[in-house]
């Protein structure tokens, strides 16, 4: 499968600590989204798959290497050249509640729209489509602020799919929701990337939800500060899970696919 994006030796991190020496988190990363693919982040916390995600987003300078959507390195593309190739919708709890759904929703179309921003019909149209396509055709009326997180979150999926790129990038699209809203968007997410063939990367720690839905996983390794990669059965199968905690007295569960305590 050909990659939609794809690394060449990144090396991720802060430029300087107090020291004056870069703080790399994760280096020499060779990896590859396939295209019309659901890929899952998974990692402890403070390993660094935040700044990743910002760095393959380029919201986040990488230390070394580069970024390549497609075939081009994503420092040539233009900022509208980027924002028509990939969105991105971050953890922090949805703002916006000013605005109704398709107001919000309509932001997406930002990078068509020019600087005044005037919806054409055709523009209207996707805003209609991308809010039906999460399911809240209903709420396209309401304001955000009357919404639940996991209507909110909808609208923030949605929004990304009004930008029409064929990459999305997820930073814990689950986090404030309850249980069934984040069954509700880990199946929404998996569905998108095959009926829509959007590329997908979201990072996560809903381990069960988000591995029923995978196509590919990115294991952030802690002991060796990189990132193992490749089809979610063939890593499972071959213990990588395991990798994750190393210190932790937990063991990973591949029929509930989840962690546990170790007995």
């Amino acid at each position: 499968m050909d990659a939609a994006l794809s690394t060449i030796r990144l090396s991720i991190g802060y430029p300087a600590t107090r020291s004056g020496a870069p703080l790399v988190l994760l280096s020499d990363l060779n990896l590859s989204l396939p295209e019309a693919s659901l890929t899952v982040l998974i990692g402890s916390n403070g390993i660094g798959k935040s700044t990743l995600l910002r760095t393959l987003a380029g919201t986040q300078r990488q230390l070394t290497g580069s970024v390549l959507i497609g075939a081009d390195r994503f420092e040539t593309l233009s900022v509208r050249q980027r924002a028509r190739r990939l969105a991105l919708v971050y953890t922090d709890r949805t703002g916006g509640g000013g605005l109704t759904v398709s107001e919000l929703v309509a932001l997406g179309r930002q990078p068509y729209t020019g600087f005044l921003g005037r919806l054409s019909d055709d523009d209207r149209r996707i805003v209609g489509e991308a809010i039906s396509s999460v399911g809240i055709g209903h709420k396209a009326d309401a304001y955000v602020a009357r919404l639940s997180d996991g209507e909110r979150q909808k609208v923030m999926i949605a929004r990304a799919l009004a930008q029409q790129t064929p990459i999305i990038i997820l930073d814990e699209p689950t986090s404030f929701l309850d249980v069934a809203s984040r069954l509700e968007i880990m199946r929404l997410l998996g569905d998108l990337a095959r009926s829509q063939a959007k590329t997908i990367l979201l990072s996560t720690h809903d381990i069960a939800p988000a591995l029923s839905v995978a196509d590919r996983l990115w294991i952030a390794d802690p002991v060796n500060r990189t990132i193992l990669q490749g089809p979610r059965d063939a890593l499972i199968a071959d213990g990588a899970m395991q990798l994750l905690f190393p210190d932790r007295n937990i063991e990973f569960d591949s029929r509930a696919l989840d962690f546990r305590l170790s007995r």
